[in-house]
């Protein structure tokens, strides 16, 4: 839909608006200009009449709180796999966020087993998720909503190139001094100490991201249930198919991983998101998913790799040097940074050493 269309606003704000990118119950998607920086941005708008329904009615009341919750990260989220929110106007009688616009789609399309990911691609999403979740940890942040729908896939020709986490509206903000609604999120991928309102820690997403990628590599969802008790109780108790039954190709050592990273009890899980990310690496380096060829980065004797990997964890490193899995593109050997070129094809590689490859459209 063009901006010729009676249906669209002209502008929103500053913002010259272009087509309508999706719309849900209480908000709609915009893909607009900013002439000013000129760049493409995609603008969340709640829809009119939300804000002054919200004191009499559940749902716009839970919406204007999570659109406040993302307002409030305005300029604060600088990682190259977090959608950022780059300015946004939290009141008056049509709200409106503005965000990085990426183009693509979300990687629910993906969770059907008709449309799989190749499990070296699917471990490599992993990585970069983990460690922007990482970085939203270190900036207090819990997004509490990990979920394929908010997993934006960057596409070039038809291929994934980049990954990036957007809708931070369920985000438990732990610096915030304001009311949080909690037992929120999508109970598929929900743990269970914040399906019961527990306190949460940096584990509650990895529980989330890990759930994400066991439906990513078997097509179906750890846990399934016609009822929502039902489907409360396997996540509280049940143990879920192992991967290796479920999908060719798919070791011992990466069912492991994904069945920790989800285990019931978050004590049992990975202690930290480095600890996460460098046992993803490891099964790369190792050779325990399937690589599809491609080109490898091997950084020797480095801390860092480059700006896209500035933290990638010291446990991922060999004793000379380390692999750099973490960024989209093929790479440039350096002794201690790497380039990456934005043509590279989408997964990170093949051969006995780790390699680098690799990426969103907004959702309502």
């Amino acid at each position: 839909m063009s901006s010729d269309s009676p249906d669209l606003p002209r502008h929103i704000g500053r913002y010259r608006v272009v087509s309508r990118l999706g719309e849900g119950a209480t908000s709609e998607v915009f893909l607009a200009n900013d002439e000013f920086q000129g760049r493409q941005v995609a603008i969340k708008c709640l829809r009119p009449g939300v804000v002054e329904t919200a004191a009499a009615d559940d749902d716009d009341r839970y919406a204007g709180a999570f659109f406040a919750a993302e307002a409030a990260l305005v300029g604060r989220l600088q990682h190259p796999n977090v959608v950022q929110i780059l300015d946004a106007v939290a009141r008056g009688p049509a709200p409106y966020l503005v965000m990085e616009y990426v183009p693509g789609v979300t990687l629910r399309r993906h969770c059907r087993a008709d449309a799989l990911l190749p499990l070296e691609q699917i471990t490599e999403i992993g990585f970069k998720c983990a460690m922007a979740l990482s970085y939203c940890w270190r900036q207090g942040l819990i997004h509490r909503d990990v979920k394929p729908a908010n997993l934006l896939a960057q596409m070039d020709g038809g291929r994934i190139v980049d990954v990036k986490i957007t809708d931070f509206g369920s985000v438990l903000n732990l610096g915030s001094d304001r009311t949080q609604i909690f037992r929120v999120g999508s109970l598929a991928y929900m743990s269970p100490e914040q399906l019961d309102g527990g306190d949460l820690d940096a584990r509650a997403d990895m529980y989330s991201l890990s759930a994400v990628m066991y439906h990513l590599i078997a097509g179906r969802p750890p846990f399934d249930a016609q009822q929502q008790p039902a489907l409360m109780r396997q996540i509280h108790v049940g143990d879920p198919p192992a991967l290796t039954g479920l999908r060719q190709g798919v070791t011992p050592a990466l069912d492991a991983l994904v069945r920790r990273g989800m285990a019931c009890r978050r004590e049992d899980r990975y202690a930290t998101w480095d600890e996460f990310a460098a046992g993803l690496a490891g099964l790369v380096a190792h050779g325990e998913v399937p690589r599809q060829g491609g080109h490898r980065c091997w950084i020797p004797n480095a801390s860092t790799c480059c700006a896209r990997c500035p933290s990638l964890p010291a446990s991922a490193r060999s004793s000379s040097g380390k692999w750099c899995i973490a960024h989209s593109g093929s790479v440039t050997r350096r002794a201690t940074r790497c380039t990456a070129r934005a043509d590279a094809a989408t997964s990170f590689t093949s051969s006995p050493r780790a390699r680098s490859r690799s990426g969103a459209r907004a959702d309502t």
